[in-house]
């Protein structure tokens, strides 16, 4: 049995250059042109429901029963509580699993019409922008579940991101690890955080990040927020207003 791999259109360069890679459009030409001399086992990747494309070979396949699709074994795709997206296609974490004590694991999920390809595809990996996304969505995810009340809505404030990029990461199956360094409970029901992300895919480390940030409860931070804003918009209406006197 062949395995191959079946990824969203949007990586269509990925799929020119290497034999054993289709898009999904290309997937489906082929295997209703003709039946096939060799069973296929396929992998859907980034972008690719695995129902939908069994749907898809059960539909136009001229030897369906020589297709087989890999059930896919990821993890939900977290919601827009855990990922603060309001867009599925935007969120790219699945739900955070705790595999020991302050580790966690999720899978990524990149849509093939996510923000970070809509305009800009260079190559045949996810952007360097997409895997800090992801770090992102991460520590918001596994803080959400595992760190904050269900019922409250929390505001987060970065103070530090560093991430340091090992391999590219193209669009097939990876995943990330997440690891809690500290966490500190305040009062207000605000916690602060210092974690390592570790950006996995076939069994090699792709890309590291180093990320520090509390969550304020949204009640809390308002009115700081609004108050910072003030003393910005006040310093530098300051600055316009002597350089027109200046002038």
């Amino acid at each position: 049995m062949k395995i191959v791999y079946v990824v969203n259109n949007r990586f269509v360069q990925f799929a020119e250059k290497h034999d054993a890679v289709f898009t999904v459009s290309s997937f489906i030409e082929m295997v209703s042109k003709e039946p096939l001399a060799a069973r296929l086992n396929v992998m859907p990747g980034q972008g690719v429901d695995a129902a939908e494309l069994s749907a898809l070979v059960t539909r136009y396949a001229e030897t369906p029963a020589m297709i087989e699709v890999s059930v896919s074994a990821k993890r939900p795709k977290a919601t827009f509580f855990d990922a603060h997206k309001h867009k599925s296609r935007n969120i790219v974490v699945s739900l955070a699993e705790k595999v020991a004590d302050q580790e966690f694991v999720m899978d990524l999920h990149f849509d093939g019409d996510n923000e970070f390809f809509d305009d800009h595809m260079s190559g045949q990996h996810i952007q360097g922008m997409g895997i800090t996304e992801a770090a992102r969505q991460a520590f918001l995810a596994v803080t959400e579940q595992f760190f904050l009340p269900r019922k409250t809505r929390h505001y987060f404030v970065i103070h530090r991101m560093e991430t340091e990029f090992k391999a590219f990461v193209f669009p097939i199956d990876a995943y990330a690890r997440y690891f809690v360094l500290s966490d500190k409970r305040r009062g207000k029901g605000n916690v602060s955080i210092d974690a390592r992300i570790e950006i996995w895919q076939a069994e090699s480390l792709c890309a590291i990040c180093h990320v520090s940030f509390t969550a304020f409860e949204v009640s809390w931070i308002n009115g700081r927020e609004h108050a910072a804003a003030t003393d910005v918009l006040a310093a530098r209406t300051e600055q316009l207003t002597q350089a027109q006197l200046v002038a």
